[in-house]
């Protein structure tokens, strides 16, 4: 009885933890960084436009803060893959606080547009120009 108890202890204390409190709905998103076979890497942030001409193969990495189940990002209208995605925990408390996103496409310049679900609506969150 004593070891089903520690077991039953032990585990309500590891889901207590996994519950210590979910990622808040979507509030930031930024296209951090541009990355092509024409131009290369580049680090977009605080940037509207990039500053290298791409074109060829465009991935866009966006950090959003909160979770989101319905992030999309377009590059001249077309839909762009999501390629892989990664949590991130900003201040070290083992809470996922937001993730990286990076999505694929195609195309010599336009702008890369990051939408999201907002009260069941779709909204553009993000925008960058890629030359």
């Amino acid at each position: 009885m004593k070891k089903l108890t520690l077991v039953f202890l032990l585990f309500v204390g590891l889901v207590s933890n996994v519950l210590a409190g979910p990622a808040p709905e979507s509030y930031y998103w930024d296209v951090r960084y541009v990355d092509s076979t024409l131009g290369g890497w580049e680090d977009t942030y605080g940037k509207s436009i990039t500053t290298e001409n791409h074109g060829g193969t465009v991935r866009a990495y966006v950090l959003v803060g909160g979770y989101s189940n319905s992030i999309l990002a377009t590059f001249n209208n077309s839909v762009m893959q999501m390629t892989d995605s990664e949590p991130v925990d900003f201040n070290g408390d083992n809470i996922i606080d937001g993730f990286w996103y990076e999505f694929t496409g195609t195309g010599n310049s336009g702008n890369i547009e990051i939408y999201d679900v907002y009260n069941f609506q779709w909204g553009i969150r993000d925008r960058m120009y890629v030359r």
